[in-house]
């Protein structure tokens, strides 16, 4: 694997648990090599470099179990409880390839989101699928007991974790999120909404993977990730920087909407964008957060933990990392 991006979500994060979410970060990004089974990988439909693709899958399936099962992350075994007391997680997934191939699930009792999703996302691919493909939005009910999962007191949960992974000309990203405390039966959040929390696109000139965290709602209302995508892959150029056009999207996108924050525009965007020409790769960030929590790994792992003394109003940056 070349490359990886993972975020712990947007909001207000306590700076005591600052050196938490780094190691957390370091732990999930140290997954970043599996041992290749032996045997040929999987014939997947609609994959050309399958063997990227199952090298992809379990390694983002190794690193969503470090962020899924810890308490920091509103998601997986740290998620928040729905208005009956019930924990639903929410996932989506992004293959980025020769196409886009995309799943998403709802309502999820497992204490690892990501690996349903996963384990969905296959089964979709799979050969015996040769005519007709299994719905992209699942509800999954298959888990007939509740796991014990964990729900701290406090308030230094995050919000929707993210991960993207990159490998030659093959991309994967996924998301999953355990939603609003307390949100009301039948709630989807952007997590489990392709568009809103994760969306990968390319054309001819750039590669592009954006993840988003922050106030659902607006999010969804937004179409946030993808709106995003297709901004930056219509209007990039060479000597432009990536974060302030996206920042400038947004603020101009959010003009549209009735935002049903307190602080108005309450969003964090990470992501990356590729050069396909020169194979120049950068990671791009803007949020109107108090923090946003995130790591990547290139040649080696950086973890930033960026604040914004001004909440509603986007701070951006961007790293040029070592090309893939």
């Amino acid at each position: 694997m070349d490359f990886a991006l993972i975020h712990l979500g947007a909001g207000k994060h306590n700076e005591k648990n600052k050196d938490h979410y780094r190691n957390l970060c370091f732990r999930a990004l140290k997954r970043k090599k599996t041992k290749n089974k032996a045997g040929s990988p999987n014939p997947y439909n609609y994959v050309k470099e399958r063997q990227s693709f199952e090298e992809l899958l379990s390694v983002l399936d190794s690193m969503a179990h470090v962020l899924e099962s810890s308490p920091l992350t509103n998601t997986g075994r740290g998620a928040s409880v729905n208005c009956e007391g019930n924990i639903l997680c929410d996932a989506s997934i992004i293959l980025q390839e020769s196409k886009i191939l995309h799943s998403s699930c709802c309502e999820i009792t497992s204490p690892f989101p990501i690996s349903v999703i996963i384990d969905n996302f296959k089964e979709q691919l799979n050969p015996r699928h040769d005519h007709i493909l299994s719905p992209l939005a699942t509800v999954y009910h298959k888990s007939s007991c509740r796991p014990s999962l964990i729900t701290p007191s406090n308030q230094d949960i995050s919000d929707t974790i993210g991960i993207s992974l990159l490998n030659n000309s093959i991309s994967l990203t996924a998301s999953s999120s355990g939603g609003n405390l307390f949100k009301p039966i039948g709630r989807i959040g952007p997590a489990g909404i392709i568009g809103s929390a994760i969306y990968s696109d390319f054309n001819d000139c750039y590669r592009v993977s954006i993840m988003c965290t922050g106030s659902g709602e607006d999010i969804i209302s937004m179409d946030l990730a993808r709106s995003v995508c297709n901004y930056l892959l219509a209007n990039m150029t060479e000597d432009a920087f990536a974060s302030e056009l996206m920042s400038n999207h947004i603020e101009k996108c959010s003009s549209k909407y009735y935002l049903r924050s307190e602080y108005g525009l309450y969003v964090g965007v990470v992501g990356w964008i590729l050069d396909a020409h020169s194979r120049d790769l950068r990671v791009i960030y803007a949020h109107s957060t108090e923090s946003l929590v995130f790591a990547y790994f290139d040649s080696h792992i950086k973890f930033y933990y960026s604040t914004n003394n001004k909440v509603g109003k986007l701070l951006h940056g961007e790293f040029k990392c070592s090309s893939p």
